[in-house]
């Protein structure tokens, strides 16, 4: 390997740090490429080489995976690509901001979203770059002009971030209604799934049902409970506040809530998600009621495990990857100066299985 000079990175330049670095990194690259090396050194290594943060090099090896030059193998290391000759401006690269995720684990619905994203952009010859909202380098390369377009699918993204990304006339559309006019956005309407939820369940015969959310200030729960509320009306009842949860943090959610319901009387339970559904199952379990003879239970997105809960769940499918591959679409349509819808709404429907058979 050849010798690596920290003086060539000038911490005083009017260049960045993480630019500087990626013009000596490409130095690196042609000369290992030329001795048929095909390793980078690791993070750590290039760190005290050039007496520059973790950070710095983060962002300079995620240009230069941008750029087509390296091939970044996790648990591996840094690897040059087959044809270091390709450059950056052969390819347009979408940034792909995902919520944090819970426990650590990629949701059923985030899995289907993501395929929806990443079919619809390789139809339209787009990279993608998937970024944790966590991380703030998506920041740093938004600003440096290296995304095409962001697609967030995770609308309650601090607004102070939506509002910069939108400043920079970026191609911008959110994964649901974000807390700000002014962003395209893609989603089921979700006033019309928390009502569908709802009477399906008052169809089966429930009076009494109740409702677990997610957090209160997500713009989706406020759209399904006003679903919920809307359907109950249709039907001369009305909503009850000890019948409406929202769920704790925790991979128990939905199991205390349901036990809380059902203790208020609730012979029926729409729930946010599948998860939450799942937890409100087990809970029954152990109270010793019946689902659905006693109390009935609805999820929602119809995730892959729903029909090998006990009793299989009924739930609504609002079709991810669909969602995935329309914000996609939509990011074309801006980019590309094509009118386009401000808000895309999408069909759903309605899985019934054994937890909601009256």
């Amino acid at each position: 390997m050849e010798k690596l000079e920290i003086s060539d990175v000038q911490r005083n330049a009017a260049k960045p740090l993480y630019q500087q670095l990626v013009e000596r990194l490409k130095t690196m690259i042609a000369g290992m490429s030329e001795r048929g090396e095909k390793m980078l050194p690791s993070e750590r290594d290039l760190c005290r080489l050039f007496a520059v943060s973790h950070t710095t090099v983060r962002l300079a090896l995620k240009e230069l995976e941008i750029s087509g030059l390296l091939l970044r193998v996790p648990g591996k290391g840094t690897f040059l690509a087959e044809d270091p000759s390709r450059t950056e401006a052969e390819q347009l690269v979408y940034g792909v901001i995902l919520e944090e995720l819970a426990e650590g684990r990629m949701t059923d619905f985030r899995l289907r979203l993501l395929n929806g994203v990443g079919q619809e952009a390789r139809r339209c010859g787009v990279s993608l770059m998937l970024l944790s909202q966590e991380d703030e380098i998506y920041m740093t390369l938004a600003r440096t002009g290296r995304f095409a377009g962001v697609l967030i699918t995770n609308p309650m993204l601090p607004e102070e971030r939506l509002r910069e990304l939108k400043r920079m006339n970026l191609p911008l559309v959110t994964v649901g209604r974000p807390p700000m006019r002014g962003v395209a956005w893609v989603d089921n309407d979700n006033v019309a799934a928390g009502e569908a939820m709802t009477e399906h369940l008052l169809n089966r015969g429930c009076r009494h049902v109740g409702f677990i959310g997610l957090e209160r200030s997500f713009t989706v729960t406020g759209d399904r409970l006003a679903g919920y509320k809307r359907a109950l009306r249709n039907h001369g009842l009305t909503s009850h506040r000890n019948l409406i949860a929202f769920k704790e943090p925790g991979s128990r959610a939905g199991y205390r809530e349901a036990v809380e319901l059902v203790n208020a009387g609730a012979d029926g339970i729409v729930c946010m998600d599948d998860l939450i559904a799942m937890g409100a199952l087990h809970g029954l379990h152990e109270m010793g009621r019946k689902c659905p003879e006693e109390v009935a239970v609805i999820g929602c997105n119809n995730s892959s495990f729903v029909e090998y809960s006990f009793p299989p769940l009924s739930s609504l499918d609002i079709e991810p990857e669909k969602i995935g591959t329309e914000a996609i679409r939509v990011l074309e349509r801006i980019r590309n100066g094509m009118e386009y819808q401000q808000e895309t709404l999408l069909p759903f429907q309605l899985k019934m299985r054994r937890s909601t058979e009256r």
